[in-house]
């Protein structure tokens, strides 16, 4: 009885000891189908107090997209959002997509109503090269849905970062993002 009392005393000392929530694994596959991996554990349309693979600064929101899914708005001229990078696991070189959903309303078309979207490769031995995903202000009109931009030529041990940034005119226009994905096409 006595072994039993001490075993169940520890096992509850153990398991207090753990965090209550567990961390994610940003280079971890979220899903595959379609002859796609999706490396997006955390694709900013939860809303969560804390996140794992993302820096947000000060100048995003949680909101709600038009069609009610959530995501992030640009409050401020300086919002940026930032995902952790993710570096390129063995049997994966090549071809890669990254994409995030954007919405830019702007009833008085300010160009201070801007979002700017980048994906950096970190190629061990040779640099970084950068690639845009979406760059868009208000003055060009409003603006929805999936922007992606194609990743050639990217092997095992380099690292992807994704770049987002944005500003806001504060006169009744809306930059909105959502949906970042980076996917790893195995065709």
């Amino acid at each position: 009885m006595r072994k039993t009392i001490f075993g169940l005393s520890l096992l509850v000392i153990l398991v207090a000891g753990l965090p209550a929530y567990a961390t994610t694994d940003c280079n971890s596959a979220s899903y595959i189908a379609f002859g796609y991996v999706d490396y997006s554990p955390e694709a900013l349309w939860e809303q969560k107090t804390t996140w794992d693979c993302w820096s947000l600064g000060s100048g995003l929101s949680p909101a709600y997209m038009s069609d009610s899914s959530p995501g992030f708005e640009v409050t401020n001229y300086g919002g940026q959002a930032t995902r952790t990078a993710f570096t390129v696991p063995a049997n994966n070189t090549g071809h890669f997509e990254v994409g995030l959903y954007v919405e830019i309303t702007d009833p008085n078309h300010s160009s201070s109503n801007i979002l700017y979207a980048t994906a950096i490769v970190y190629h061990p031995g040779t640099g970084y090269t950068w690639h845009d995903i979406y760059f868009h202000n208000a003055s060009q009109g409003d603006d929805s849905g999936f922007q992606w931009v194609e990743l050639y030529n990217v092997a095992e041990g380099d690292t992807i970062t994704v770049s987002i940034s944005g500003g806001t005119s504060f006169l009744g226009g809306h930059v909105k993002f959502t949906a970042v994905h980076i996917f790893y096409d195995y065709f």
